[in-house]
């Protein structure tokens, strides 16, 4: 395998991506929140990555949000700190890629279909 494989593959082993954290949480109620255990699983991840190796999190929802979906407070708190201390943040406005690409395949079918 030759360095650039090496180099990608060491990345690919070391980022692990939380995509769309939060999606699943159609409310910030406490029925809806992650239980003790997923809460418990959730800051060990976090606590074990930690100026360690690079973890993304994807959400809809703003870190002040997080922490109503877990269920301790504590955990939560400690877990968005150390996730957001030395993180970049990149906010992406405009509409969603995935309505943009519906419209433009939806766009596509009638165009083929006025071809018929």
């Amino acid at each position: 395998m030759d360095r650039l494989g090496r180099s990608l593959r060491h990345l690919l082993d070391t980022v692990t991506e939380l995509d769309e954290y939060g999606v699943g949480f159609r409310s910030l109620q406490a029925s809806s929140s992650l239980d003790p255990t997923e809460t418990n699983d959730f800051y060990e991840l976090v606590v074990e990555r930690h100026r360690k190796a690079a973890t993304i999190v994807t959400s809809n929802r703003e870190p002040s949000e997080w922490m109503s979906m877990m269920s301790d407070a504590l955990l939560a708190q400690s877990a968005i700190d150390r996730l957001t201390s030395g993180a970049h943040t990149l906010i992406i406005e405009g509409p969603s890629y995935r309505q943009r690409d519906r419209l433009n395949q939806r766009a596509t079918v009638d165009t083929e279909s006025e071809a018929l």
